[in-house]
């Protein structure tokens, strides 16, 4: 019995190994191109004699297809295992970077082949964070600093090599390169096996979803037609497939979500446009591309120390991600002032760092706010919300970067709302306190949602969160003697 205990801790272990090594490479691979965006646009412009909003257009739509389809992939992930998206999203960017390598003749088709390389990233991307939720808990802070390196080490090595292959065979051969490295993503997905808490939650959501239809079906709605009655279970088989509850049932999700919007409108700018602004300030090409991977390598370095500092500070996790955001805005409201190597890389090290331990805590935040069984919904619309301010204020800053022939202004005004994100972050308590007022008192006046219900909510809500909140159940207890003596 030992030995079969021990073998079984063994395999368990290396299993491990295997999706903390195959999350790390496929971050790896996908922040390489997500943050060297920059010398692809600098090649576009030249190419194609384009303005700087119309190239900027190619880095809109592929961040928000990026970050958007992450919500595809979580509703697919319901249906099918981690490990088949994965691979079906390293198909899909392989292909996508090989068409586009060959095809494409106009700044358009390299619009729509880039959108499908989003959507396939975004699926596997997605998958190979999600599944440290059911491998870890007591170390999952630990295991996401480590696969959170991958996209740090990315950001510093990629650029370079990006760099090497543009000089040397031009942006078409680069990306046709690129597809052959990209594939490399179906065979990082296929050590991700499923495990028994991953096959438990998928099953349950498919038995969920289909009871959903069935009550659609024959719910109340004796005079309608079979057809409508069907449409109307599966609309409401979407809405729990896309954890849609999340927005009326969680205050501290909203305060999440809306930070995530501010955090793809502070961050898309500094990484599309540091490169173009270092040229602009008299650096080389070469020089512009050792500030990306600089950048990277203070991503890297903020990556694994945010999940240490996570797992052992006696500061809470969202206090840590307030800070980043503070960090961050400061760096990029900072970054247009700098006109020196010196000093760019000073400010790059220092974004690098915070926006590392930033984007290294997203896991960990949503499984706070939410709970294990919701943090990949909620994650998957942090990054929907997070598309939609990459896309607009990508395409803003380049409006304003021909209006006003500097890059100054877009990098100031994107400093500011990563100020914002923190100011709203750091009044999260106080959504959360109003919510649960709202749902005591219609618990104990049974207007709304039903006593059972809110009582639910409200020490669900709190026991999800980890810390912060302590009187879940006294709140719970308190509403329960209220509603009795109530009746």
């Amino acid at each position: 019995m030992a030995a079969m205990a021990t073998k079984t801790n063994s395999t368990s272990n290396l299993r491990c190994v295997g999706i903390i090594m195959s999350g790390f490479i496929v971050r790896l691979i996908i922040h390489g191109m997500l943050y060297s965006i920059g010398l692809f646009f600098i090649e576009w412009k030249e190419y194609f004699a384009a303005s700087a909003t119309k190239i900027s257009l190619v880095g809109s739509i592929f961040n928000i297809v990026f970050w958007s389809s992450s919500l595809f992939g979580s509703a697919l992930s319901h249906r099918f295992s981690l490990r088949t998206t994965t691979i079906v999203g390293g198909l899909i960017a392989a292909c996508s970077l090989m068409i586009t390598s060959k095809l494409t003749d106009s700044l358009s088709h390299i619009i729509s082949t880039f959108s499908v390389l989003g959507l396939g990233l975004g699926i596997a991307f997605l998958s190979v964070q999600s599944i440290l939720v059911f491998n870890f808990d007591k170390h999952l802070g630990t295991a996401n600093s480590f696969t959170n390196c991958g996209s740090g080490v990315g950001m510093f090595v990629m650029p370079p090599f990006f760099r090497l292959l543009l000089y040397e065979f031009g942006w078409r051969g680069c990306l046709f390169i690129s597809a052959a490295i990209y594939a490399n993503i179906c065979v990082c997905g296929a050590f991700l096996r499923p495990s028994p808490a991953e096959k438990q939650m998928r099953n349950a959501k498919k038995e969920d979803i289909k009871n959903t239809v069935a009550d659609g079906q024959s719910s109340d709605l004796p005079n309608k037609n079979t057809i409508f009655s069907t449409i109307m279970g599966m609309l409401k088989a979407v809405k729990k497939s896309f954890d849609i509850s999340l927005f009326y049932t969680n205050a501290r999700f909203v305060a999440y979500f809306i930070a995530g919007f501010l955090c793809g409108m502070c961050f898309s700018p500094v990484m599309v446009y540091l490169a173009p602004k270092a040229v602009e300030s008299g650096l080389t090409k070469t020089e512009a591309s050792l500030l990306l991977s600089l950048l990277g390598l203070g991503s890297t370095v903020g990556r694994f120390a945010g999940g240490f500092i996570a797992d052992y500070s006696p500061l809470s996790t969202s206090t840590i991600y307030c800070f980043s955001y503070i960090a961050s805005g400061v760096s990029t409201i900072l970054l247009p002032f700098g006109n020196t190597f010196a000093v760019l890389a000073t400010i790059s090290l220092s974004f690098g760092f915070s926006g590392g331990v930033c984007h290294g805590l997203h896991l960990l935040v949503a499984k706070e706010f939410v709970g294990l069984d919701k943090a990949s919904g909620a994650l998957s619309w942090f990054y929907v919300t997070y598309a939609i301010g990459c896309a607009v204020n990508i395409f803003l800053a380049g409006c304003l970067v021909d209006l006003t022939g500097s890059y100054r202004v877009a990098l100031t005004t994107a400093g500011g709302y990563g100020l914002l994100a923190a100011v709203i972050l750091f009044t999260e308590p106080r959504f959360q306190q109003l919510y649960e007022s709202r749902c005591k008192r219609r618990a104990i006046t049974g207007q709304g949602e039903s006593a059972a219900y809110c009582r639910e909510q409200v020490v669900n809500d709190r026991l999800h969160s980890n810390q912060v909140y302590r009187n879940g159940h006294k709140l719970c207890i308190d509403v329960s003697m209220e509603i009795s003596s109530s009746t």
